[in-house]
């Protein structure tokens, strides 16, 4: 832009010159307003961009922020029994229900640990440890069996389903109605899931419960790996 407008200004005076002196004064004053002109708006879009880039790198020194802060209350607040991990993949590019966090055995990581989310939900657990990062196998992946209690203390076997969902069989005459919890077994009590849909079939003695895990692992970004 600014080399275009030298070359306009050089044509100008040049051609100002063939003019008489009072129109060559004019047109070379114009021409210099021009060419003025060119040269701020010039400027004026450096300083946009520059004022653009840096709006930018704030940007994202606040999101840093608050997110080494939101790491140090966690830490701050974090029994000595679980570690805080950051989840580097999501179901969106690990198949089979499993996702990779930023933990491995350089952090005491070890096979058959066990992962809730911050809220204190049961989701896995380790299957794959490498030296920096593990793999977590989701309980609720398809095929899976894990342990469940029931509000009434009745111990059952859940089925993963996938989709963060289980099955659960049981005989019609055991209660379960929608919304009640069910939680793994220990002194922890960590929840597994809610019954969300219930069928019951009038000539089957079994009824068929869907029980859902309320995390979202698609939007999950920290977990807890329990010690234990």
């Amino acid at each position: 832009m600014l080399k275009y407008s030298f070359i306009v200004l050089s044509v100008l005076i040049f051609w100002a010159l063939r003019q008489p002196l009072s129109n060559a004064t004019l047109i070379f004053l114009n021409s210099l307003n021009v060419f003025t002109w060119t040269q701020d708006q010039t400027e004026k879009k450096c300083l946009m961009e520059k004022n653009e880039s840096l709006d930018l790198a704030l940007a994202r020194v606040g999101i840093l922020e608050k997110e080494n802060n939101s790491l140090r209350e966690i830490l701050d607040r974090l029994p000595a029994n679980q570690k805080v991990a950051i989840v580097s993949s999501s179901l969106m590019s690990s198949p089979y229900g499993t996702f990779l966090i930023d933990l491995g055995a350089n952090n005491g990581i070890a096979l058959g640990q066990e992962v809730i989310s911050v809220d204190s939900i049961l989701l896995g657990k380790i299957i794959e440890v490498y030296q920096s990062i593990a793999k977590v196998e989701l309980y609720s992946s398809y095929g899976n069996e894990i342990e469940a209690v029931l509000e009434d203390g009745t111990h059952v076997k859940l089925i993963g389903a996938g989709s963060q969902n289980y099955i659960l069989i049981l005989p019609k005459d055991i209660i379960v109605q929608t919304g009640s919890r069910l939680i793994a077994p220990g002194l922890e009590k960590y929840l597994i899931g809610n019954a969300d849909d219930i069928d019951k079939n009038p000539n089957d003695p079994f009824q068929r419960i869907l029980i859902r895990n309320p995390v979202n692992i698609l939007t999950l970004n920290k977990v807890y790996v329990l010690d234990r």
